[in-house]
């Protein structure tokens, strides 16, 4: 059933994350970035820490701001419900 399918996805997601964390630790490098006149160098596995951190963020926001947009909709209906 799906809930098989969400944890087959799950581990494999953990593998390939597992197996990426490995690949930074064992090949250490380091990135340079240009963004307008600033230059920014760092370290690959700090970069990805970042980006990481980022997309969890992004995706609480997200989760926040349709959870306020879907609110309205949600109590009128509970409303509704309870009235009948």
């Amino acid at each position: 059933g799906k809930p098989m399918i969400n944890l087959l996805l799950y581990l494999i997601a953990l593998t390939l994350f597992g197996m990426s964390a490995a690949w930074v630790a064992e090949n250490p490098g380091s990135v340079t970035m240009y963004w307008g006149e600033w230059r920014i160098d760092t370290s690959t596995a700090f970069l990805i820490l970042i980006v990481a951190m980022s997309v969890i963020v992004l995706a609480t926001l997200f989760s926040i701001i349709r959870g306020i947009i879907k609110a309205p909709r949600a109590w009128s209906t509970q409303h509704q419900l309870k009235q009948h």
